[in-house]
């Protein structure tokens, strides 16, 4: 059976970890920031159990995976092919470089390429990566349509360029 998979902002209120339920604990040292409700960061639930934290950036993951072997290898896969179609460059799980993590061939499983920042997927199916191109696509549109009427305005009705300075005046 195929596990269930959420994702949702940290700051979302049907998210419960850190207001109703404390964060798991993590495998880090103390020296390392845990999760928080933090805008731009997100949780991802698989089966309904807190299985990574995707801080903001989207550069350091905390991954929250069982103990136990069979529900580990459903979790993590689930969680890599969630991670896919976000669309990230993973450049730490859990404090450590993303390679020596327990994810890191599940990620390879998924699409992920190693690199030297750690693991990227160069396409994005859904999320971060959408918003971003249609931020720059309507960041272009905009720029060729301001050049479109500079360059109108330089012409004159018979298509001729016309000097600067009668632009200006």
């Amino acid at each position: 059976e195929e596990p269930e998979v959420v994702v949702l902002a940290a700051t979302d209120p049907a998210n419960p970890y850190g207001t109703i339920l404390r964060w798991p604990e993590s495998t880090q040292g103390r020296d390392q920031r845990g999760p928080t409700r933090s805008a731009g960061s997100l949780v991802v639930m698989v089966n309904g159990t807190l299985a990574a934290y995707i801080s903001r950036g989207a550069r350091q993951l905390l991954a929250f995976l069982p103990d136990d072997e069979p529900a580990q290898a459903s979790t993590a896969r689930a969680l890599a092919s969630t991670l896919a179609r976000i669309g990230l460059l993973v450049h730490e799980i859990n404090g450590l470089p993303a390679s020596q993590h327990p994810l890191a061939p599940y990620l390879v499983e998924a699409g992920f390429s190693p690199s030297a920042m750690g693991f990227q997927i160069r396409h994005a199916g859904l999320g971060r990566g959408d918003v971003l191109r249609a931020a720059c696509a309507r960041r272009t549109a905009r720029g060729l349509r301001a050049r479109l009427r500079r360059h109108r305005l330089r012409r004159d009705g018979r298509g001729e360029a016309l000097p600067r300075s009668r632009i200006e005046a």
